[in-house]
């Protein structure tokens, strides 16, 4: 597998599988799952990244940024986590690409999603962790704003753009490239549909 492959490539998400070597000297690699959500309003790159999934030999995990450092998969811990991704990369790649549930993950975070293969014949099981307080970031809120977009929920897609916005505003200029020109764009669009 080369260093960055996509998986299934869709719209309005697309999941690809990366690995990152080895820091100078190390034997272990890291193993990520990005899902990509499709910005129709940025003008250089189509898919904008949300969540990593992190490979480990018990399942695909994803905790919210900074609650947890990287898993590094060890030599001895391959053969596990190939298994891991050969069980239950189906099942993760359908639960993440539906706009739905990510849209339910960012609205209600939790501590930790693990999908992992069930200990008896083929499937998995997704696992969720406690419900985190929500504490929005801009990066969220702009998330939430392409996918209920995607999901035709225009009025709550302008909410959070104008949020958005409004982060930008409070930035000094040129701080976010291409930025607030994109999220100009984005309300301008949703503006004439809620209107609609």
């Amino acid at each position: 597998m080369g260093r960055r492959q996509f998986v299934r490539i869709s719209k309005p998400i697309s999941v690809w599988i990366r690995e990152v070597p080895p820091r100078v000297g190390g034997i272990r690699v890291r193993v990520l799952l990005p899902v990509e959500i499709d910005d129709p309003f940025c003008a250089e790159d189509a898919h904008k990244l949300h969540e990593f999934g992190d490979l480990t030999p018990d399942g695909i995990c994803i905790r919210p940024v900074g609650l947890t450092s990287p898993f590094w998969i060890a030599p001895g811990q391959a053969d596990a986590a190939l298994g891991v991704l050969r069980g239950c990369l189906d099942g993760w790649m359908n639960y993440w690409t539906n706009p739905l549930n990510l849209i339910n993950h960012l609205e209600k975070p939790v501590a930790v999603v693990m999908t992992r293969p069930v200990k008896r014949g083929p499937g998995w099981q997704t696992e969720f962790g406690a419900v985190l307080p929500s504490r929005r970031s801009p990066n969220d809120n702009y998330q939430l704003s392409l996918l209920y977009q995607h999901v035709d929920q225009y009025k709550q897609a302008l909410a959070y753009a104008n949020k958005v916005f409004k982060f930008y505003q409070s930035m000094p200029d040129n701080t976010y490239e291409g930025e607030p020109q994109r999220t100009i764009r984005a309300i301008k669009f949703l503006k004439s549909k809620v209107k609609a």
